[in-house]
């Protein structure tokens, strides 16, 4: 007995876990549904029953009986027995997917019994299981699903450890499974636990019972962004700026068309809202005129005309297929919808500005060929201002045939569980959040709407567009994006962030946080120029950094799409959220063109209004705006705005004519700033005020208005030739005109299509006269209108005055004529400053080019390379300055332009005559420094003994082996010339003449003794020219009378130096006794001279006595002992005072004395000369 009570509890526990786990696996059961409309004329068809009995015979005395939806349990053992019954009501013969089942269920627990206390284990219980049909008992599933409690509370379980009876009844319900291919099974299980299990199986097969139907395959837009784009305009019309904008906003079921126009910042817009409802997934074939669609059109504006207005319809259309394609009269079937209320379609305008039917076609699809496999039917809802709208597209699905094989084309996607939902949207220009809904069975799934879709499909009616937006429970869902910025994001900065989230909303309104939701939000971009990196949740947002990155070489886009896709469990919505990509800010003047800067031409004095409209462009957010006018401007300016990045600026001429006959343009410069909070931006335009009639720019100008034209260049072709560059000016015609608003204006007429007339040069003095006859050029045309070249034909040296001129240009318009005398100077080439020697031969090769002709230059160009050692740099210098003033002479004084340089230079005839020419620039130097009776009596005989010299080849250098070599000669025969000249007695009273000959010794020995003895700066021995210069720089007393007393002192050593010297130390002693002792000629006369003589010069120097008293003085080397008898005592010979001296003991004052008699009457300078650096060039008579 023991053993059967065991056996029971063993077999109920089995029991009961059975049950258990097919309950434990309702929570993971997943239906086998494609798409819950996709059902509509399928159901479920009862096709079996399936009965299972299972006692427990082995260990009860049971007495158990089964019948379908009845199962009544018994058994008895020695000490206990029990008893129960259950009862199901009958499963319906058929049902569609979705459908909710109710079974009614009671379970009664008939006896219980057991001696003693009652109590053991028995109970009866009851389950009702939906899913696979060939189940059996014994075998559990994790694809079922249990059916529960309509009240969500009763249990149905009776018995249990004690003997008592109990009954317990209930509803239980589930929601229909859809089948997935024609000819699934699903079974229905009502299960009985007593004493043995009992199952009841009710098996249905997933049958088409409707017949055809028309699947919804694809939904498309018409994309018609393109077409709306190009309406737009941004345009000057009659001199008002013109911005016409359309928009173009679709999301499914929705579409928002806009229309502005600003004209001079006066705004007017129409807003077209187009909504509709969305389409059956399924049609029954032969139903299609019970589709209802709602749509609706709501028109505002803020000023409206006459012809404003909107207009939507909704069409259907049914191919079957041909060879090629679906357009042959026998397979076409087309369908206008009809409105309950409007007719064909929704007509509105200024005075119907809102319209709204439910619209059905007007006919079913019958044609045979249409019902054919590969048939399409297009629903078209399109309205608006444009014409946008949406394609549904279905395919045919004959009777029996399974929905997912339906396909068109390469689309083979059936619209399943959910959809998949792109909108495309412009980024907002503010910072901020926006929001858009998201579809309640995208958001939370099938399940959660499947009430109202699946009564919708039943019915084969549309929604109203709502619907769908909303869960079983009213909760609406919305993902908001969120940014700190505006609609712009900049090429090559920091990366800016973005956020998106979702949210729920309560029936009431109110929302909260999905963050479950949000963590399924994915940002990304598709744009090449866009890199979304970085993406985490950040609070309760899913964040990303979004950068622009530029690419070389290419024109970068100027927008971008950063994408918000949220996945759900019914499909996903994704918003491609349209950012402007801009560079750095910058202004944008409309009426540039390809202008380097924008330009606003006026006439002086015309008092007329001139417009510059300019554009804002890549600024972040709306700048504040101002002008700037340039200081002493002649007009006014005012900002005029168009919209937030549109302005004009409006000029008002306030110059006055201008009385000068020459009067040029004058340009002034009006800055542009803009700034906002993150972007600052300025830039400019010009305003350029004409005289009227001919005026020349493109030149440059001098302080007193004219125009400079180079006749020179100092750049050396590689061929060798010289080119003068051409100046290049532009010549402009403005005149006064009147536009079609008679508003004044000025016109620059194109000098290309007129006659323009150059006179010849007019020279406004003598020389310049002189030059303008001489002075070869042509005037040259460029590629470019009104663009001319002077282009001179020959070179000039400056000179030492400027060259002023007159340039006669005329030309004739509309039958005026035009006139302008331009004042231009010709710049010759300047000399400039002194270079170093190698630049300066440079220079100078360079102008014999320029200015001898070749035949000349060859050969002294050869002669000058050649002597470049022998020559100083200050000897290269005068070469050029000779050349470049003797030409400037020629052409401007005497009107020459062929110049005979032989005859005017002797140095182009090389050798002799160079150091000639050298010496003689050098000697007319000093003669202009030195005039008076010096220059006759000094220089002349110097300059004819350097010539006897330079004869004489004493300017070669070569082949000694020390300056003393060369000098040896020459001053020798000087000396001795000199010394012939001193002897001769010659005193004050000695003709001027000849003592200039005994100086100009003197001269010429210091100049050849600096040829040969010094070192110019460049460490070279310096030339003729600074020797000369040198040699005559100091004509002083005291430079002479140094160089003459070491002459005296040389010539002492000759024998016959006594009796010279006897006479000036004779007249010299009694002079200095007359000064100095009164009375020495007397009786005591001897006294006073011995004593003064002895103590004055000392007894070494000189001894006084008598005739009587001879007294010698000792002679040693170098001395020259002179006796002088002072004085013969009257009457007394042999008292005559006799005084012997050494002369080389009071050689000073002795050569000083010397010096005066002999020199002192000749007119020496004052100061020493002081020649400048740079040497000018003294022009020969």
């Amino acid at each position: 007995m023991k053993r059967r009570i065991f056996a029971m509890i063993v077999l109920t526990m089995m029991l009961t876990s059975l049950i258990a786990m097919t309950v434990s696996a309702a929570f993971v059961w997943e239906p086998w549904q494609e798409e819950i409309d996709a059902a509509v004329g399928f159901e479920w068809v009862l096709v079996d029953v399936l009965d299972y009995d299972i006692s427990n015979d082995d260990y009860f005395d049971t007495s158990n009986t089964y019948s379908r939806n009845n199962f009544s349990f018994s058994f008895t053992a020695d000490d206990c027995s029990a008893s129960s019954a259950i009862t199901f009501s009958v499963p319906p013969s058929s049902f569609k997917g979705g459908e909710i089942i109710k079974i009614d269920v009671t379970n009664t627990l008939i006896s219980k019994y057991r001696e003693g206390d009652g109590s053991y284990n028995y109970s009866s219980n009851a389950k009702v299981m939906m899913g696979e049909y060939d189940l059996s008992p014994a075998t559990p599933s994790t694809t079922t699903r249990t059916f529960e409690p309509e009240d969500g509370i009763s249990g149905l379980g009776v018995g249990g450890m004690y003997n008592e009876a109990t009954e317990a009844s209930a509803t239980l319900v589930a929601i229909a499974a859809y089948g997935k291919n024609k000819g699934d099974k699903i079974g229905i299980h009502l299960y009985g636990l007593g004493c043995g299990l009992m199952q009841t199986t009710y098996v249905y097969e997933w049958k088409n019972t409707e017949g055809d139907r028309w699947v919804l395959l694809k939904t498309e837009e018409y994309n018609i962004d393109d077409y709306v784009s190009a309406m737009n305009v941004d345009h000057m019309v009659d001199g008002q700026h013109v911005i016409r904008t359309h928009t173009h906003f679709y999301t499914e079921g929705r579409i928002i068309d806009t229309q502005t126009w600003n004209i001079d910042g006066s705004e007017r817009y129409i807003e077209v809202e187009f909504t509709w409802g969305t389409p059956p997934n399924v049609i029954v074939v032969g139903k299609e005129n019970e589709v209802k669609i709602f749509y609706s059109v709501s028109f505002s504006a803020n000023s409206v005309i006459s012809a404003d207005g909107a207009h939507a319809q909704i069409t259907m259309r049914a191919d079957g297929p041909s060879d090629d394609g679906y357009t042959h009269d026998d397979t076409y079937h087309s369908f206008d919808f009809i409105g309950e209320n409007t007719g064909t379609g929704l007509s509105i305008d200024k005075d119907m500005t809102s319209l709204s039917d439910t619209a059905s076609p007007n006919g079913n699809v019958a044609k045979p060929k249409v019902m054919v496999e590969g048939a399409v039917m297009k629903i078209y809802v399109e309205g608006g201002l444009y014409g946008g709208g949406v394609i549904y597209t279905y395919g045919f699905a004959p009777k029996g045939t399974p929905i997912c094989d339906v396909s068109i084309g390469d689309t083979s996607t059936v619209i399943s569980g959910g959809a998949d939902i792109v909108i495309n949207t412009n980024a907002t220009n503010s910072a901020g959040e926006t929001g858009v809904s998201v579809p309640a069975l995208i958001a939370v799934g099938a399940l959660s709407v499947a009430a109202a879709l699946g009564a919708a499909g039943a019915s084969g009616g549309g929604t109203n567009g709502e619907n769908n937006e909303e869960d079983k429970n009213g909760k609406r869902y919305k993902m908001y994006i969120r940014k700190d910025f505006g609609d712009s994001i900049r090429y090559n900065k920091p990366g800016v962030t973005v956020y998106a989230r979702m949210v729920e909303i309560s029936k009431e309104g109110e929302e909260t946080d999905r963050f479950d939701l949000t963590q399924n939000i994915e940002i990304f971009s598709g744009s090449n120029a866009l890199k979304v990196r970085d993406t985490t949740i950040a609070g309760n947002y899913m964040g990303a950094i979004v950068e622009a990155e530029s690419m070389s070489n290419t024109d970068n886009p100027t927008d971008g799409i950063v994408s918000f896709k949220f996945t759900g469990e019914g499909g996903s919505f994704q918003d491609n959220v349209k950012f402007r990509l801009v560079g750095d800010p910058y202004i944008k003047f409309d009426e540039q063109g390809d202008y380097l800067s924008m330009t606003v031409n006026m006439i002086e004095g015309d008092d007329g209004e001139y417009i510059v409209p300019f554009t804002l462009v890549d600024f972040m957010e709306v700048p504040k705006v101002e002008l700037k006018l340039q200081d002493e401007s002649p007009f006014d300016a005012e900002l005029e705005k168009v919209d937030d990045f549109h302005y004009k600026a409006k000029l008002r001429n306030t110059s006055t004519k201008s009385e000068k006959p020459n009067d040029r343009s004058k340009t002034f410069s009006v800055e542009v700033m803009a700034e906002s909070e993150h972007d600052y931006k300025s830039d400019y335009f010009n305003a350029i005020i004409y005289p009227e009639g001919i005026t020349v720019s493109v030149i440059r100008f001098d302080d007193n208005d004219y125009a400079q034209i180079g006749a020179y260049e100092d750049k050396e072709r590689e061929e060798g030739g010289e080119v003068v560059m051409a100046t290049s000016f532009k010549l402009e015609l403005a005149v006064s005109t009147v536009d079609a608003n008679d508003r004044i204006k000025a016109e620059l007429v194109d000098l290309s299509k007129l006659d323009v007339k150059f006179d010849k040069l007019k020279g406004t003095d003598t020389r310049a006269e002189n030059l303008a006859t001489v002075f070869k050029y042509e005037i040259e045309p460029t590629n470019n209108a009104g663009i001319y070249k002077f282009q001179p034909k020959m070179q000039i040296p400056e000179g030492d005055s400027k060259h002023y001129l007159t340039f006669p240009i005329s030309c004739e318009y509309q039958n005026k004529p035009y006139n302008l005398d331009l004042p231009v100077r010709l710049i010759g080439e300047p000399f400039n400053e002194m270079k170093a020697k190698k630049e300066e031969l440079d220079l100078l090769l360079k102008r014999i080019r320029k200015y001898m002709p070749p035949e000349d230059w060859s050969s002294v160009i050869n002669n000058i390379k050649e002597n470049y050692d022998r020559m100083s740099p200050k000897e290269i210098r005068l070469l050029n300055r000779s050349l470049y003033e003797i030409t400037a002479r020629t052409l401007y004084d005497e009107s020459q332009a062929n110049i005979n340089y032989a005859e005017t230079l002797d140095w182009v005839i090389w050798g002799l005559e160079w150091v000639k020419w050298v010496g003689d620039q050098a000697f007319s130097y000093v003669a202009a420094a030195y005039t008076g009776p010096v220059g006759e009596a000094l220089l002349t005989p110097t300059k004819e003994i350097m010539v006897q010299l330079i004869a004489e080849n004493i300017w070669y250098r070569e082949g000694i082996t020390s300056p003393a070599d060369k000098l040896r000669g020459v001053n020798t025969s000087l000396m001795a010339m000199m010394e012939n000249m001193l002897m001769t007695q010659i005193d004050k009273d000695t003709s001027l003449k000849k003592v200039g000959m005994i100086l100009a010794s003197f001269t010429v020995i210091k100049i050849v003794n600096h040829y040969f003895n010094d070192i110019g700066s460049d460490g070279k021995p310096i030339g003729f020219y600074d020797a000369i210069l040198a040699g005559l720089g100091d004509l002083t007393v005291n430079a002479f009378k140094m160089i003459v007393s070491n002459k005296f002192e040389e010539m002492a050593n000759n024998p016959k130096a006594k009796e010279y010297f006897q006479k000036y130390v004779g007249e010299w002693l009694k002079k200095f006794l007359d000064a100095n002792a009164a009375g020495w000629r007397g009786k005591d006369g001897f006294d006073l001279v011995k004593k003064y003589v002895e103590e004055t010069f000392g007894l070494i120097a000189a001894k006084a006595y008598t005739k009587a008293t001879q007294i010698e003085l000792e002679e040693k080397p170098g001395s020259l002992i002179v006796k002088i008898n002072v004085w013969d005592y009257p009457g007394r010979p042999n008292d005559s005072i006799i005084v012997a001296i050494d002369v080389m003991n009071v050689k000073e004052q002795i050569f000083d004395y010397m010096f005066d008699m002999i020199f002192g009457s000749f007119p020496f300078t004052s100061a020493p000369l002081n020649p400048p650096a740079d040497p000018p060039f003294i022009m020969q008579s």
